[in-house]
């Protein structure tokens, strides 16, 4: 199975950016999962406060991680935007997976999940773990 992997990004909060998608990664070690990160190929030192990595057009974002949805089976999104929003990128790849009919799994900031589209197209986690435990789930399936 292939997931990917959407949230926050930003070198100001890098460190929480980082340690959810870890935790997960490490989780699911056991079972036969691709997981497309955003993060993954670059070096992180490099990531401004923005969330863009150094001497890369910001198109190139968008692009590489709407293939990788394009890619992928089902899409784990944090919406937890660690005090620095907003969660621009991540909005659009709810909504391409959404439209692309793919599973959502969406967890993190309260205020962010009562949103419409959360409520009506995605699955609905408490937090991390609960999103791990849906994503196990679908993993026992295949």
């Amino acid at each position: 199975m292939k997931v990917f992997l959407a949230g926050r990004i930003s070198g100001k909060v890098l460190s929480e950016c980082v340690a959810w998608r870890s935790y997960l990664k490490s989780k699911l070690a056991k079972y036969p999962v691709v997981f497309f990160d955003p993060l993954d190929g670059h070096d992180l030192s490099k990531i401004d406060r923005a969330g863009h990595f150094s001497g890369w057009p910001q198109a190139i974002y968008l692009e590489r991680n709407l293939l990788q949805i394009l890619n992928s089976d089902l899409i784990v999104a944090n919406l937890d935007d660690f005090g620095d929003p907003p969660l621009i990128g991540t909005w659009w790849e709810i909504a391409w997976g959404v439209l692309l009919r793919k599973p959502v799994i969406v967890f993190g900031n309260d205020f962010y999940t009562n949103y419409p589209l959360v409520r009506r197209y995605c699955l609905l986690a408490k937090n991390v773990d609960q999103a791990i435990s849906f994503l196990t789930f679908f993993l026992r399936g295949i």
